[in-house]
């Protein structure tokens, strides 16, 4: 045999250790044989007609057979070993037609019989050396056979077997021709000598010996050498007569032609069944790759059900699956005709298979079979319906103890569908099934994910990115490449988010990502993007430092130019609000500002009068005019005061935080509304700190807290009847360092439910009341990092405070 050809032959595998004890046992038999028929192999037998036909038609078959066979090998292995055998077989089975027909009284009667049997028993011997020359050709090929191939075309084949014959009808021509006519008895010597080439062949296999077939062979010319010695040794002892050597020798035949054909088969079932398994190996191997190809949850589960289908001899096949925690048939497969009908649906598996079997496999685990289902078996639980098919089969998809799903198979006609091995190949496929149905899943959740996840980020206006600072490279999402408004398809670097940042921004932005990516620590910054056509963006970004190979940061940028917009337009309408506010609120107040302001400009007129009559005198008082003057000076200067202030309450400027005094600035304002609350018929009471610190504060907008404060406690006391109408106005310093100030009412009070709604915008218990003054006053006091609240009294009425901080470095001196 050639080098690099496939060792898959008996010729060239060695035996197997059943091999070898079945060999031993037929030599056993063969000795066995020889010495229990040497006592009675002369005794004389009748002749019975057409047993030497009836034998030799046998050995011709088994020969032929065996020729075929060791041909078939040969056209695998190319070795001409086998080959040279096969011509011996075929030799063989040639002579066994010859020595049938030239039997004395076989199929024809000869006038002169003795010379019938002399031409037979040329024949027999011939025959027995067909093989024993084939097995010597057998040996001396095989060994070269190591370096040289044999013909690899049938023509090839062909013209051998060719030449094989004509070499061997020369060789029987000559052989006849030259040896003379001998009777058995005549011829002992020749038969001897066969025995001795046999021998030979035996000797040479025994010493060559390697290969299974090796020792067949051996057994083959060992069971021709006891044949030769019973049969024309023995047998013809007694003038040609029919002996029981004659009879049980010729049974040693069917051995010669039978063992190597016994071993061919075998081994050529071996063959098949290694083909067979490989034809499977590669069905699963395809039919896993079609499964595994498949990574949509709905494209696999169609084709499962189609290949399972196709692959199972079922008509009839349902998948099911767990859903919602349960379980329901997802598809059904029926063969119609020619083709399979896939149906994809989810409904309950009642509807599709018997539920009993699903759910006893469901909690075994194990699969179920039913050769024959429409025959009930005494002690079935299952039950599988009024219209019962013939085969069942129902198997878990699972893969390391986790199940996936069920498979129902059903065959409506054929009972015995589901053998044990096509059940094995299901479970291969189910196992498969379970995996691919995994990663489906897996891939659906994800793609599920990601679809959640790109429509939270396009409706939050989020985009997310990660980013190696050491090589540049960045990933976007598809909502930050709109943030960014650069095309996915070309690609970014971290040099494109650079060029879009505002350039008033970028060199403090950078500096702040550098310190982070020094220091490994995360980082935030809100900054303007600018855009190609000069559309200014406003973003938050986000970074939160990873701490691992190849991946710095991972974070997010929120484009956030509507909030600040709608911030800046809800700034804009409160400061508005305010305004309105405060002007409604100084309209209330004409008659205190008409009394504030008339009581510096009386002053003023009658100071004026008094100075002119002290210039008018004789002498003139100078001195008295000049007391005068400085009283006018002085009351004028308190009229421009409220007129000052006045124009800051009305006035709709941007507030300015100035250091400033808040009992100064609460002692004007209740001088303000003095009048007013006059009217409300409110006595007022303060009791202001000494020792105040500063607060950075706009004055205008905390004077406008304190008279709303001021002006809702007197409305609170509008219908007190029963008691004076005293209002309380404190400050003090808390523990934390802020300002508080706080008016104290003995109103009516405010309802539990009314003081949760008290500050939101547009609420109020007033029945003339617009419900936005409270609203400012929190929203004002809020903006100066302060609170205001209101909580209700031990006795009657509420307290309505608010704090602020106040400023450490700076104390003012305040005098009640």
């Amino acid at each position: 045999m050639g080098a690099g050809q496939p060792q898959i032959s008996s010729a060239h595998l060695p035996p197997t250790p059943r091999q070898t004890w079945a060999a031993l046992a037929g030599v056993a038999f063969l000795i066995f044989g020889l010495v229990a028929l040497i006592p009675f192999a002369g005794l004389p037998l009748p002749m019975v007609s057409g047993y030497i036909v009836a034998l030799d038609a046998t050995l011709f078959v088994t020969d032929l057979i065996t020729a075929g066979l060791l041909l078939a090998h040969f056209s695998v292995t190319r070795s001409r070993a086998l080959l040279a055998l096969a011509c011996g077989y075929f030799f063989s089975a040639a002579a066994v037609v010859a020595h049938g027909v030239t039997f004395p009284e076989a199929l024809y009667p000869f006038d002169a019989p003795g010379q019938s049997l002399r031409i037979n028993f040329r024949i027999y011997l011939l025959w027995h050396l067909g093989i024993a020359v084939g097995a010597f050709a057998y040996v001396w090929l095989r060994e070269r056979d190591r370096d040289r191939a044999g013909p690899h075309s049938p023509a090839n084949i062909l013209a051998v077997l060719i030449a094989a014959a004509a070499l061997f009808l020369a060789a029987c021509v000559v052989y006849l021709v030259l040896l003379p006519p001998l009777t058995p008895e005549e011829g002992q010597w020749l038969t001897a000598v066969t025995m001795l080439i046999c021998t030979a062949a035996l000797l040479a296999l025994w010493v060559r010996r390697r290969a299974a077939i090796d020792q067949w062979l051996m057994v083959v010319v060992l069971a021709m050498i006891v044949e030769l010695a019973i049969t024309a040794l023995i047998g013809f002892r007694r003038g040609g007569s029919v002996t029981v050597g004659f009879y049980g020798g010729r049974l040693f035949s069917l051995v010669t032609s039978t063992v190597v054909l016994t071993a061919l088969l075998a081994e050529t079932a071996r063959l098949y069944t290694g083909v067979a398994r490989g034809d499977l190996l590669a069905l699963i191997v395809g039919t896993s790759r079609a499964i595994s190809s498949e990574i949509e949850l709905p494209k696999l589960i169609e084709r499962l059900i189609r290949t399972v289908l196709e692959n199972s001899e079922a008509d009839r096949a349902v998948l099911v699956l767990p859903t919602n925690g349960g379980y329901q048939a997802v598809a059904e497969a029926l063969v119609v005709g020619d083709r399979i009908d896939v149906t994809m649906r989810q409904q309950p598996i009642s509807a599709s298979a018997p539920e009993s079997i699903v759910r006893q496999v469901v909690l075994t685990t194990q699969p179920i079979v039913l050769d024959d289902a429409s025959v009930p078996a005494p002690g079935n639980p299952f039950s599988v319906g009024h219209q019962r098919p013939r085969s069942v089969a129902c198997l878990p998809v699972s893969h390391q103890g986790v199940l996936s799903g069920v498979l129902y198979l059903e065959h409506s006609t054929a009972p015995r569908i589901f053998t044990a091995e096509r059940v094995r190949l299901l479970g291969v496929l189910a196992s498969q099934a379970a995996i691919s149905l995994e990663n489906a899943t897996l891939y659906s959740d994800l793609k599920r994910s990601e679809a959640f996840l790109a429509q939270g980020q396009r409706i939050s206006r989020t985009g997310a990115f990660e980013w190696t600072a050491a090589t540049g490279e960045v990933y976007w999402s598809d909502e930050l490449y709109r943030i960014m408004e650069y095309d996915p398809s070309n690609g970014v670097t971290a040099e494109h988010g650079w060029e879009r940042m505002h350039p008033d921004d970028r060199e403090h932005v950078q500096q702040h990502v550098e310190a982070a990516m020094r220091n490994g620590v995360d980082f935030e910054s809100e900054h303007r993007l600018l855009m190609p056509d000069g559309r200014v963006k406003y973003v938050q970004s986000t970074g939160r430092a990873m701490g691992v190979r190849n991946l710095d940061f991972v974070g997010s940028v929120r484009d956030i130019t509507e909030s600040i917009r709608t911030e800046t337009s809800l700034r804009q309408s409160q400061a508005e609000l305010a305004h309105v506010a405060r002007v409604a609120t100084l309209n209330a107040m004409t008659a205190s500002i008409a009394h504030e302001v008339s009581q510096p400009l009386t002053g003023i007129l009658t100071n004026a009068n008094t100075s002119a009559r002290f210039l008018a005198a004789d002498p003139p008082d100078v001195a008295g005019a000049t007391e005068t003057v400085r009283r006018t000076i002085r009351d004028a200067s308190r009229a421009a005061d409220v007129i000052r202030h006045l124009r800051e309450l009305l006035s709709n400027k941007t507030p300015t935080r100035d250091l400033i005094d808040l009992n100064d600035a609460t002692r004007e304002v209740i001088a303000l509304s003095s009048v007013e609350l006059g009217l409300r018929q409110a006595l007022v009471r303060t009791e202001l700190a000494t020792t105040l610190p500063l607060v950075l504060a706009d004055r205008v907008q905390l004077q406008q807290v304190i008279l709303n404060l001021l002006l809702n406690a007197g409305d609170a006391m509008v219908e007190v009847q029963d008691r004076p109408r005293r209002m309380l106005v404190t400050t003090g310093l808390n523990d934390d360092g802020s300002v508080q100030l706080a008016v104290r009412d003995c109103g009516k009070g405010i309802e539990a439910a009314a003081i949760e709604k008290l500050f939101q915008p547009f609420y109020t218990t007033k029945a003339n009341g617009m419900g936005v003054g409270l609203s400012i006053c929190r929203s004002i006091i809020e903006g100066h990092q302060g609170r205001l609240w209101v909580e209700p009294n031990d006795g009657p009425g509420v307290t309505f405070s608010f704090c602020i901080p106040g400023n450490q470095q700076s104390n003012a001196q305040a005098t009640p």
